[in-house]
């Protein structure tokens, strides 16, 4: 579940992009959406909303990490893989360097017998995206 404060009720001039991101979530998956915009504009609150109707509406486990940064990012997506199906001995492998973490991920995540969504929230810094592992 996110960890992110209480979603807003209303989410004022957001209506073509709420449409836009419930028809992804509602089709076959495989896309890939990003939300950009200054800090404080709602990003996360749009992010949110559309992750609790993707998990209660649609039957998509909903994944959340904070990519605020490559630790929390690292942490979160090896955690993606646990939850996917990834065993402790390769968990333990990607978290020590002797398997990519990142291929780890995206193996559980592309072999996974049910529908997901995944957020990678606050993911200001494209550096910390980058490094892949």
């Amino acid at each position: 579940m996110p960890l992110v404060g209480r979603a807003p009720r209303v989410l004022r001039d957001r209506t073509d992009l709420m449409e836009r991101l419930r028809a992804a979530v509602a089709g076959p998956g495989g896309d890939i959406q990003v939300l950009h915009g200054m800090g404080g504009c709602g990003k996360t609150a749009v992010a949110q909303a559309v992750f609790t109707e993707a998990v209660r509406d649609h039957g998509r486990v909903g994944l959340w990490v904070n990519a605020s940064e490559r630790v929390s990012l690292r942490a979160g997506m090896l955690a993606v893989a646990g939850d996917r199906g990834a065993a402790a001995g390769e968990l333990a492998a990607a978290a020590g360097g002797r398997r990519a973490a990142a291929d780890l991920v995206w193996h559980y995540l592309d072999h996974s017998a049910q529908p997901w969504l995944l957020v990678l929230d606050n993911a200001d810094d494209p550096a910390v995206l980058e490094e892949g592992s």
